[in-house]
C-alpha cells in the first residue's frame, strides 16, 4: 500500500475520533473542517505526530540507551546461522 493511502487512513481515523470525542453522529451532516474547527486544529496532525515519534524512538535506539538487543534488532545484526532451503510456511 502507498504512503499517500496510509496517510488518507490516518487523516479519516483522525476525523473519526474527533467526532466520536465531539458527539457528532454521521447522520449529522457536518463537514470535516466544521469538525476540525471545533477542535480547534486547522489540519489533522495525527499522522505528523506518528512520524515524529516514529523518529524519535528511531534516534533513542540507535544511541544504545535502550538496550543492545533493541540496538541489534534495529539495525538487523542478528547472530546465528541461516537456515537452509525453502522457507517454512507460517500462518500470519
Amino acid at each position: 500500500m502507498c504512503g499517500v493511502f496510509k496517510k488518507k487512513a490516518h487523516v479519516c481515523g483522525e476525523h473519526w475520533c474527533y467526532r466520536r470525542m465531539l458527539k457528532v453522529s454521521w447522520k449529522d451532516k457536518v463537514k470535516n473542517t466544521e469538525v476540525l474547527s471545533r477542535m480547534a486544529e486547522k489540519e489533522p496532525r495525527f499522522y505528523e505526530n506518528i512520524a515524529r515519534q516514529k523518529m524519535a524512538y528511531a534516534g533513542h535506539v540507535l544511541r544504545g540507551s535502550s538496550g543492545l538487543n533493541a540496538l541489534l534488532i534495529m539495525e538487523g545484526k542478528i547472530s546465528g546461522v541461516k537456515a537452509r532451503g525453502r522457507p517454512r510456511k507460517s500462518l500470519d
